[in-house]
């Protein structure tokens, strides 16, 4: 298991048989005290998996990945060399480390406890696995139980724990009463644990794991993780759908969507896992730099890491739990997808719930749902779109001045009289010439014209009560002192040849430009609202009562 140019020999002391050779392998040492030792391991220089068969570890820092200490039996049928920490013939023997190495091809195959990370107070991993790989290549593949140990809120866990509870009911079992189960249970609850394990009923569903021992109570247990090794990254990466056996001391037996990532940056350990129960219910945790970023589904369980949170995880100086955002989310979905399963392009959108409905942590769906229906990554950033009425309404007023057919909200009585307002006026300037030059220009008067119009055509002081609360009560005094003008109104009078317009507005147009004989000669009779003409009348002392 060792290049031959760097093996060393070590003295052995034993009793041998030449027809069974049977070699003690624990307790090695060298010369100098130092520990022998056999497995798999990750080296904290370079992060790569080296093996080794009886020789010292590279650096203290290097990760156990899979180590045994046991007996060397050679098998000269099987041209294999097994080691292990119990009897490998003994088949009810489950609890236990074997390694198995065969000569002709390199490759190892291996069950028992596993090392993934270092771990810490207040962040950890117990696994174990069945596994294979071959040393030369580089290629390993291992089915895993993880048992991920996180400092959190108690309450965060407890919801998450529910809610998976239930997003899981009609979820197709984890396990599936392989050996490989077996031994990985085993590994954690012993062989008695796995007698309880087995000891059911035909059909009967298996027990929670958390109720066959407590060492398989994690804040999340994974029974099934088929965990593959990218040399070129040198990261342990996720295939397939995940067992979910457990959140805190809640027993599940359910297999979800999602991605599993752990592998080693700057002698530091990063750990990612994202579960998808349906598909509206997930969540996201990342184990980096000794602090853990979480996000979920849920408002409520990101309200409960957020208020337990002390400051921001950019100036964390200690280990803490801190919400993240769904930015963190998708990055990873986006890099594990692309780097691992070969995807591009646009990837699929991150699971929501519809908007306006409740999410399966029972919380009320915001406006980040809408979010995230617009975002092809689902990462709620992005900003919602836009009410269809709110961009046309402002459209639409323009569209009312210039564009007869415009958006379907165009008032039928307002734009008809627009247009035959403005050549009225421009007729009614040349045909009244000789009006008042204190008269008002056309724009004022056509937009309070239209009431007059729908009132009175011919602005009769009789309805002046409805108008009188119109908003401009001074204007009156302005017009009377124009009384003077009288003299000049008699030329005014020449305009009532062209009153006759074939539209009634145009006519109503030049009755307004030609001055009532019968009216006040003091009161012009421009284009001014008929609000204000009304109100003259009925203040000025010259009118036709």
């Amino acid at each position: 298991m060792r290049d031959a140019a760097t093996a060393e020999w070590f003295a052995v002391k034993d009793s041998l048989d030449p027809k069974s050779l049977d070699l003690d392998m624990r307790k090695l040492k060298t010369e100098d005290g130092v520990d022998l030792l056999t497995g798999l391991f990750i080296s904290d220089v370079d992060n790569r998996i080296y093996p080794l068969y009886a020789a010292p570890l590279g650096s203290a820092a290097d990760i156990p990945l899979f180590s045994i200490a046991g007996k060397l039996h050679y098998n000269p049928k099987r041209g294999e060399y097994i080691i292990s920490d119990n009897d490998p013939t003994d088949r009810s023997q489950y609890q236990g480390a074997v390694l198995s190495l065969r000569d002709s091809s390199s490759s190892v195959a291996f069950h028992g406890p596993m090392s993934f990370i270092t771990n810490t107070k207040n962040y950890s991993i117990a696994a174990s696995g069945v596994g294979s790989g071959n040393p030369d290549s580089a290629r390993y593949r291992v089915r895993a139980l993880l048992g991920i140990d996180a400092d959190m809120p108690a309450k965060a866990v407890e919801l998450m724990a529910s809610t998976l509870s239930k997003a899981t009911k009609n979820s197709a079992e984890a396990f599936d009463g392989s050996i490989d189960d077996m031994y990985n249970i085993a590994q954690f609850a012993g062989n008695k644990g796995v007698e309880t394990f087995n000891n059911r009923r035909p059909g009967m569903a298996p027990p929670p794991l958390a109720t066959i021992s407590p060492k398989l109570q994690h804040t999340v247990t994974l029974s099934k993780v088929e965990l593959r090794w990218n040399s070129k990254l040198r990261a342990w990466y996720s295939v397939g759908k995940i067992g979910l056996a457990g959140i805190g001391k809640q027993g599940l037996n359910a297999l979800v969507d999602g991605y599993v990532e752990i592998k080693r940056e700057n002698s530091a350990d990063l750990v990612e896992v994202y579960l998808e129960a349906e598909p509206q219910t997930w969540v996201y945790l990342r184990y980096a730099n000794n602090v853990l970023l979480t996000k979920s589904s849920s408002e409520e369980y990101d309200g409960e890491i957020a208020a337990k949170q002390k400051g921001g995880i950019e100036t964390a100086a200690d280990y803490g739990a801190f919400l993240g955002e769904y930015e963190d989310v998708d990055r990873f979905r986006a890099h594990f997808e692309r780097t691992y399963l070969g995807k591009s392009g646009k990837l699929a959108p991150r699971p929501t719930p519809p908007a306006g409905s409740t999410d399966s942590f029972g919380t009320e769906t915001g406006k980040k749902k809408k979010k995230k229906d617009n975002d092809p990554f689902g990462d709620g950033v992005i900003t919602p779109a836009s009410d269809p009425t709110t961009e046309p309404a402002k459209k639409s007023k323009k569209k009312k001045d210039d564009d007869p057919f415009g958006d379907g909200v165009i008032t039928p009585a307002a734009d008809p009289a627009a247009e035959p307002d403005k050549k009225s006026k421009k007729k009614a300037k040349e045909e009244a010439p000789a009006a008042d030059p204190m008269a008002e220009p056309a724009p004022e008067p056509t937009k309070k014209s239209k009431k007059k119009k729908d009132n009175d055509p011919f602005a009769d002081s009789e309805i002046a009560p409805p108008i009188a609360p119109a908003p401009k009560p001074t204007t009156p005094p302005t017009t009377t002192p124009a009384s003077p003008a009288a003299t000049p109104a008699p030329v005014a009078e020449p305009a009532a040849t062209s009153t006759p317009e074939p539209a009634p507005d145009k006519k109503e147009k030049a009755r307004e430009a030609e001055p009532d004989p019968s009216a006040e000669p003091g009161v012009e009779t421009d284009k001014k609202s008929k609000k204000k003409k009304k109100k003259a009348e009925a203040n000025d002392p010259f009118g036709d009562s």
